[in-house]
């Protein structure tokens, strides 16, 4: 399934074959997926998971975001610079765990290790009750 994302051809899509279809037919299924993001071929017991971390996901990070522009504004910035900074934010973290070797709980911790100045971490997240 893909997410909305697809509109500007960066979906995460999940697709499951049976045995009925056909090497061909799996080829153009997977082109046409293609076409609008990434694909991944999984099992059928669990495109519901699939389903729920990329068709959903976006859901999930436009959330994130909303709190985090009424955090923002809420502190004087503007709505429009609150956008830009968090989305080159969220656009470059996403680049960093698609190039680390890392875990996520490694890169934050990176972030919000002792001795850094952690106030905004901890800003933030009492705002969007993490």
């Amino acid at each position: 399934m893909p997410n909305t994302s697809a509109t500007i051809g960066m979906s995460a899509s999940g697709i499951s074959f049976n045995n009925e279809v056909s090497t061909a037919q799996r080829i153009l299924f997977l082109q046409l997926l293609e076409a609008v993001g990434s694909v991944i071929e999984v099992d059928e017991d669990q495109l519901h998971a699939v389903t729920a971390l990329s068709g959903s996901g976006p859901a999930y990070i436009y959330y994130l975001m909303e709190a985090f522009e009424r955090v923002g504004t809420e502190v004087g910035l503007s709505k429009d610079t609150v956008r830009l900074l968090m989305t080159q934010t969220l656009a470059g973290t996403a680049e960093m765990l698609k190039q680390s070797l890392d875990e996520p709980d490694v890169l934050r911790k990176k972030v919000t290790s002792p001795g850094r100045d952690n106030r905004g971490w901890n800003s933030s997240a009492r705002a969007i009750s993490i």
